[in-house]
């Protein structure tokens, strides 16, 4: 026998989800019984064993005389008996005979329903002439139907009239995973219990118990990866840990892992850490020796999403030490999101192509420069899971990954070329005392000693801006001032215009701590290109670009 069939509940203390084993237990302490339950929740998480435990406790012998006041005695006398006997129901006994055969499944007295392939009228209405027959043996006549949304509108009328005037041998219990495609009329009919995925804790006591029923020694961590697996489901808890503890003696983490081809969450903090450092070699060699081993790639997907996920949410609560900052985070989150992984012939093609895509887009923006965001302990210890690790990710590598959102239209055309006099050699020192309250006026050269700074400060304010500003080529004129030239006349009108001379300036006093005086003009070389916005007849690809460029700017 499997070990699912096996070792499935007998008793409402044995259910391990704790809110339906607190909510059964009190409805046997209650004094009443309903009709008519439903049983709603995921898949695998208990609801056929429920039903199962709920029939073997209203047929138990021990509870004959609580289920007669309960059932069968005319309003009046059980609400007297009520009072004297406080009839509760009691556990069924597992060695009981009756108990025994409603667990195998071969009592007359339980009858089960798959209402997936049973959904029609028809259907139905044979079931009710079984219903208004007393049971052949016990005191209730017990009727599951599993996956109850599946009947008919027709069928779900049938059943309506059964619940409303059942008889009073009779309770039916229905189970569904989609509660609201059950109509209105039927959940007003029956009392809820709700089932939920299993939590980790849930899942890994219960797959302990059963190793140790087997005698076979086992590793927390192996039962924490199952039970990540099966994501909520006892059954296919259960199976996962059948299928790998087969034969042995000890179950170890490893076996786990090779057999179930999950990658290790460690894997998946050095992908992202390898993505953050910009290390696109390590991306390579990730992806390749999770394709060596075969590793599922929906699974790891999955535990990818999830990791980063309680990572932001640890960086939000600020209740643990997130790996990364919030922003980074969620930066990643919806990067990989967002993918489609699908069967193709190359697995982890679409998450590597996104990897390096980040890694890539941050190269450039950065010039191919590499910022750690990563704890020093982090680095020094990989394989620690991501509790013990400690984050020292700094809000300038935020500011570089959601800089990777922002659209650029308009791409580089030529290197920047600084042209700085021979006089100049360092920058002016710069105090926050200085910063905008003097306001100096500065030579343009101390505004081309940093250049990538200011372009940067500029992007903050306005990204479009400051892709003109990467695309142009700063120099010094006479005058000493700071002349931009760029290669479109809708550059130079747009960064003549007030609103955005008025940012440039203010981001020299920032960067600065003084003024520098801008002039815009249009390079030589694009003389020709500068005429396009002005010609009319055909235009070529250029013309287009600019189009595009004012569609997007103006």
């Amino acid at each position: 026998m499997s070990w699912y069939r096996q070792y499935r509940p007998t008793t409402v203390a044995g259910l391990h989800l704790g809110s339906v084993r607190q909510n059964l237990q009190s409805l046997m302490e209650s004094g009443s019984f309903p009709h008519a339950l439903l049983f709603t929740g995921p898949k695998g998480t208990g609801k056929t064993s429920a039903a199962r435990i709920v029939a073997a406790i209203l047929n138990e012998p021990l509870n004959e005389a609580a289920v007669e006041t309960l059932f069968f005695q005319a309003p009046a006398a059980a609400i007297k008996a009520k009072k004297t006997l406080n009839p509760q129901l009691q556990e069924p006994v597992p060695a009981s005979e009756i108990v025994q055969r409603i667990y195998r499944g071969s009592s007359f007295v339980v009858t089960e329903l798959d209402a997936a392939s049973h959904r029609g009228i028809d259907d139905i209405r044979q079931l009710k002439e079984r219903a208004y027959l007393p049971p052949q043996e016990g005191k209730v006549s017990v009727f599951i139907l599993d996956e109850v949304h599946m009947l008919t509108t027709e069928a779900f009328n049938a059943l309506l009239k059964i619940l409303e005037e059942p008889p009073a041998h009779l309770v039916f219990i229905l189970a569904t995973t989609e509660l609201h495609k059950v109509p209105a009329t039927i959940l007003s009919r029956c009392m809820t219990v709700q089932f939920s995925k299993a939590t980790e804790v849930e899942l890994t006591q219960a797959l302990g118990q059963i190793l140790e029923k087997e005698r076979i020694e086992y590793d927390q961590a192996a039962l924490k990866q199952i039970s990540r697996v099966a994501d909520g489901s006892f059954r296919d808890g259960v199976k996962l840990l059948e299928s790998v503890a087969a034969g042995q003696s000890k179950l170890t983490l490893d076996r786990v892992q090779n057999l179930l081809h999950s990658a290790p969450e460690q894997k998946i903090w050095e992908l992202l850490d390898a993505v953050v450092k910009k290390d696109e070699q390590q991306v390579v060699a990730l992806f390749q020796e999770l394709r060596i081993t075969g590793s599922d790639q929906s699974y790891f997907h999955q535990q990818l999403l999830e990791l980063l996920h309680d990572d932001l949410i640890q960086a939000v609560t600020t209740q643990e030490t997130p790996h990364f900052s919030k922003k980074i985070s969620h930066f990643l989150l919806t990067q990989f999101m967002s993918l489609l992984v699908s069967a193709v012939a190359l697995p982890f093609l679409a998450l590597e192509l996104k990897a390096l895509e980040l890694v890539f887009k941050a190269k450039d923006r950065e010039g191919g420069s590499s910022v750690t965001a990563v704890s020093p302990s982090s680095k020094a210890k990989p394989a620690s899971p991501p509790e013990s690790r400690k984050s020292a990710s700094k809000e300038s590598t935020a500011e570089i990954f959601s800089s990777l959102t922002e659209t650029v239209v308009i791409q580089n055309v030529v290197s920047v070329n600084l042209q700085i006099p021979d006089e100049i050699h360092h920058p002016v020192p710069v105090t926050t005392s200085r910063m905008v309250e003097t306001g100096e006026l500065l030579n343009g050269a101390v505004l081309l000693l940093r250049w990538e700074e200011f372009i940067q400060r500029v992007r903050q304010r306005n990204s479009s801006i400051g892709a003109f500003l990467q695309s142009a080529k700063p120099s010094v004129n006479q005058n000493g001032e700071a002349k931009i030239e760029v290669y479109y006349q809708f550059h130079r009108d747009q960064l003549r215009q007030p609103k955005f001379l008025t940012i440039l300036e203010e981001c020299c006093v920032e960067v600065l701590g003084g003024r520098v005086l801008f002039e815009f003009s249009l390079a030589p070389q694009s003389e020709a290109g500068a005429k396009l916005s002005t010609i009319s007849g055909d235009v070529n690809e250029d013309d287009h670009l600019i189009k595009l460029a004012k569609e997007v700017f103006l």
